[in-house]
Formats: C-alpha cells, sequence, structure tokens
C-alpha cells in the first residue's frame, strides 16, 4: 500500500495538468479505521469507503472497505488500490479546493484511478482503454453496458451537496455519479482545445467566487449525454444515464 501511494503522488505531481498542490506538511497523513463507529469519529461520513477530509489536510479510509473479498469466494481479501489512489490524489490536490466543481475533483481522482493498473504501475497512453475496463470492474459489469448518474444530477453540486447527494442514494447507486465524473473529466481532458481551456481556466480562478466555466454544464446535460453515449459506444462500452434511485 506505501508503494501505492508514493507512486500515486509522483504520478499526480509529474502530469502535465498542474493539480499537484499537497498540504505544506512533512508528511502526507493517511489514517485507516478499522469500524463504522471508529471511522465516522475520524469525520468520514457512514457509508462511503474513504474521504479527504480538507481541514484535518487528511485522507481517512475505511478498512473493511479497504481489504474485502468477492462475496462467496475463498479467495484472500486482497487492498482495494483503486481506493488508495482516488484518495492520495484528492490529496494532492488540496491547494485546489474550491477552484474546480466537484464533479471535476472527483472525475480527476477516478481519471488517475483507472490510469492505476495495479502494485503503483500507471499507464496514461490508452486512457480509452484504462476508462472502460475500469467502469466495467468497478460497477460490476459483465457486458458493455454501465448505468451512470445523469449529468444535470451532478452538474452544479459543491463539496457538501456532492456528499449529501451520496447520503440519499441507495447502496448499489452510490458508485454512478463517480461513473459520470469520470465520463465528464475525459470528455474536458481528451475533447480537445476549447474544453480544455475550461479545465485550465478553473484552475487559475482566483476564488471559489470568481466565475465559474462550468456553470452551465447542467444545463447541457442532454446534448453532452449524447455525445458521451455516442463517443463510448466506438469504444466498446454502453452508457446508461439512469435515474439514480434514494435508499429506502
Amino acid at each position: 500500500m506505501a508503494a501505492v501511494v508514493d507512486a500515486a503522488v509522483e504520478a499526480v505531481a509529474s502530469h502535465p495538468l498542474p493539480i499537484f498542490k499537497p498540504p505544506q506538511e512533512d508528511r502526507l497523513r493517511i489514517v485507516i479505521l478499522h469500524d463504522d463507529a471508529s471511522y465516522a469519529a475520524e469525520g468520514g461520513i457512514p457509508g462511503s469507503a474513504g474521504m479527504y477530509l480538507g481541514r484535518k489536510q487528511c485522507v481517512v479510509i475505511h478498512g473493511q472497505h479497504l481489504f474485502s473479498r468477492p462475496v462467496n469466494s475463498r479467495l484472500q481479501a486482497a487492498a482495494d488500490e483503486d481506493l488508495l489512489v482516488h484518495e492520495v490524489t484528492h490529496l494532492c490536490m488540496h491547494g485546489n479546493g474550491g477552484r474546480l466543481p466537484q464533479w471535476l475533483n472527483e472525475g480527476i481522482c477516478e481519471y488517475f484511478a483507472a490510469a492505476h493498473q495495479g502494485a503503483g504501475r500507471f499507464i496514461f497512453r490508452d486512457m480509452d482503454r484504462a476508462i472502460r475496463d475500469h467502469l466495467r470492474r468497478r460497477t460490476g459489469s459483465n457486458n458493455s453496458e454501465i448505468t451512470t448518474a445523469p449529468v444535470a444530477d451532478v452538474g452544479g453540486l459543491d463539496s457538501r451537496e456532492w456528499s449529501e447527494f451520496l447520503a440519499q442514494l441507495s447502496p448499489e447507486d452510490r458508485l454512478r455519479p463517480y461513473s459520470t465524473a469520470l465520463l465528464l473529466a475525459h470528455y474536458h481532458l481528451h475533447g480537445g482545445d476549447a474544453r480544455r481551456s475550461k479545465v485550465d481556466e478553473g484552475l487559475n480562478r482566483n476564488s471559489p467566487r470568481s466565475p465559474d466555466p462550468f456553470e452551465q454544464l447542467g444545463q447541457q446535460g442532454d446534448v453532452i449525454q449524447k455525445q458521451l453515449s455516442s463517443y463510448w459506444r466506438s469504444k466498446g462500452l454502453r452508457l446508461n444515464f439512469g435515474k439514480t434511485a434514494p435508499k429506502p
């Protein structure tokens, strides 16, 4: 796990996207908690697997999510390295807090998790394949179709609203907003100069009160979903932007 964390920090620091702004502390803090009570006491939101706590400048991981084995399997429990990469990327982006919309923060973290091939090895040269395989693996899809959250549902959420949105979803639906965030991050990072310039503009915002280049994203949801569906269908992935269900 230490090797994965070190490699993730190096991957974010060396990426052309200027997002590497970690806390000024000498050592990055990652706390792994054993059970629900200790995880919540440290600041983790019940039901989540891991979080970056910006005020504490600390990653908290729920150990029972970090180490798990497939249902009805005798395989030894393995560490969820993608969870580590995702949360460590949040930590590495600490100084960008409030500059980017939450879906893009989450999408970039998922982007690095998708590029991670295991054991601290990152490959960025074929992100289409990496993202397709990552989404299939995370959603447990045995075919080419995955269900994601509608763009309009996630487009205007800040960090607090994102957490509240996840909290009201049924457990089986909580990965859908992250899938949409990853697709939107790829859409802007690999969609040409005009879309990439919005990311640069967001990173250069002086404060959260500065004009948001992504303000109209939610209103463009239907158009963007059609573009995403068409693009990923040609890559062997069918997208279903289904409504997310609240937990019972």
